[in-house]
């Protein structure tokens, strides 16, 4: 069952997308949707290299460049995050703007995002067994490099 929390990070949420404890979550991926041109939702992965939360209420991401994602959160300034796993299940609906790049991720735009509305979806007697993982790394991104990024990330204001 859906339920609205506000538009803060709840702790659980804020924790799991900070820079703490980053090595028992850095094969999770996380769930993104924007809409297209055509009004149907797009969705997409990230990885939590490139998901940072710097407060309760402001995230950074990075998406590609040149994908029909970045374009459509560019068109409307929207986009909302599904963040599923064995510990939490939440929506999180965002406004976003675009920010200079980082120097080390030249293909990539930054994006600021402003959480407007968080909503949890779970029941007592239902629970979520496994999130959705990955392993590997970008081939045009050493998973060194992506460290460093994400590093960049953190180190931002």
């Amino acid at each position: 069952m859906s339920k609205e929390l506000g538009s803060t990070l709840p702790q659980d949420v804020l924790d799991y997308l900070s820079d703490s404890g980053q090595d028992g979550k850095i094969k999770d991926v996380i769930l993104f949707n924007t809409v297209d041109q055509n009004g149907w939702p797009r969705h997409g992965l990230l990885s939590h290299h490139e998901v940072l939360a710097k407060g309760p209420q402001r995230m950074l991401i990075l998406l590609y460049s040149d994908s029909n994602s970045t374009r459509n959160v560019e068109r409307k300034g929207k986009l909302s995050l599904v963040v599923v796993n064995p510990q939490m299940s939440y929506y999180l609906f965002c406004r976003a703007r675009s920010l200079p790049p980082l120097p080390d991720a030249s293909r990539e735009t930054l994006f600021e995002l402003t959480v407007e509305r968080v909503v949890e979806d779970a029941i007592p007697t239902a629970r979520i067994l496994t999130g959705i993982t990955f392993e590997g790394y970008d081939p045009g991104m050493t998973q060194e490099n992506r460290a460093q990024v994400y590093q960049q990330l953190v180190a931002l204001d």
